[in-house]
């Protein structure tokens, strides 16, 4: 289960109608801002917008930013 401000990248497309799209191009690092029955609502964390992408939490994968400081 997926919550608010958990940090997620987007592993698929989404279902919207019945077209198979993508409003967040696939393997792009987005934060959770809504959970609710209409899906999960992401805005990416390299350019945040006030409105949310919806995904399935399936379309999802669940993750963390870690810092490693390059040679």
């Amino acid at each position: 289960m997926l919550n608010i401000g958990d940090t997620v990248k987007v592993i698929s497309g989404t279902q919207y109608y019945d077209e198979a799209v993508e409003f967040i191009r696939i393997g792009t690092i987005c934060k959770v801002v809504h959970v609710g029955e209409d899906g999960i609502g992401t805005v990416p964390l390299d350019f945040p917008k006030n409105e949310p992408y919806f995904y399935w939490e399936k379309e999802l994968e669940k993750g963390e930013l870690v810092w490693t400081k390059s040679p």
